[in-house]
């Protein structure tokens, strides 16, 4: 799958105090692709999603959308329009459970973006549809279940109309039957025109889940290929190392 693209990070470099967790991270995301970053633990998985939201600010390196630099300096508005741009779904969804599922997915675009109220229902209502909630848009979110959770989460940051969408962990809390029905949630969005980026464990998940995937090791990406050619016929000493280990 190839297209134009959306997200590209160059050369991202990212330290906490003397470790060096980044190094030389660089990743271009074509339009309507779905990309896995795996890896072990501390590999630089999810400081580099963070990075690539700003939600971390990379000590070097250059960030990327739609062809034009994007300052990892930013502040106030701009930054805030960024991380609209370059949505992200948490591993612990961040929902406010004592509102409803509509409620959730209209603050952000009311608050942050000034839309009107009546313009960000009728959107939240389309994604709440889209993901399979039209009937649960008035139940409170600790009320839904885990699944359920997790879709509000993505319409909610689907709202903010994101070029591109970054999930970490989305498959932790789920049951086998959930994680199923949100592998075909994310390739009928891909279908419709995201793009997104996933870190994960779950190998199986991306096997069928991810269009391409990504080897972390030591702070960067060191192999890259569709998804059941790198799973299937690793080439580096450390992929081959990793998957051995799962059990892959």
């Amino acid at each position: 799958m190839t297209g134009p693209v959306v997200l590209e990070a160059r050369g991202l470099q990212k330290r906490f105090g003397d470790t060096p967790v980044l190094q030389d991270f660089s990743l271009a995301v074509p339009e309507r692709q779905i990309v896995a970053l795996i890896g072990k633990s501390g590999a630089g998985k999810s400081t580099a999603l963070r990075c690539l939201n700003l939600l971390e600010r990379p000590d070097a390196g250059t960030l990327l959308v739609d062809g034009q630099t994007v300052p990892t300096t930013l502040t106030g508005k701009a930054l805030s329009a960024h991380r609209a741009n370059v949505g992200m779904v948490f591993q612990h969804l961040h929902l406010f459970g004592h509102l409803s599922a509509l409620d959730n997915i209209v603050e952000a675009p009311v608050h942050v973006l000034g839309q009107p109220r009546a313009e960000a229902e009728a959107r939240a209502r389309d994604l709440l549809a889209q993901v399979g909630l039209q009937d649960r848009a008035g139940a409170r979110v600790q009320a839904l279940s885990g699944g359920q959770r997790q879709r509000v989460a993505i319409a909610r940051a689907l709202c903010m109309a994101p070029r591109v969408l970054l999930l970490d962990e989305v498959t932790s809390a789920l049951d086998v039957e959930n994680i199923a029905d949100l592998q075909a949630l994310l390739h009928e969005l891909s279908d419709a025109g995201t793009t997104m980026v996933m870190v994960t464990h779950d190998l199986a998940f991306v096997r069928d889940g991810a269009h391409r995937i990504c080897f972390m090791d030591g702070g960067a990406i060191i192999e890259d290929g569709p998804a059941h050619q790198l799973l299937d016929a690793p080439q580096s000493e450390r992929l081959q190392a990793f998957l051995g280990a799962a059990g892959r």
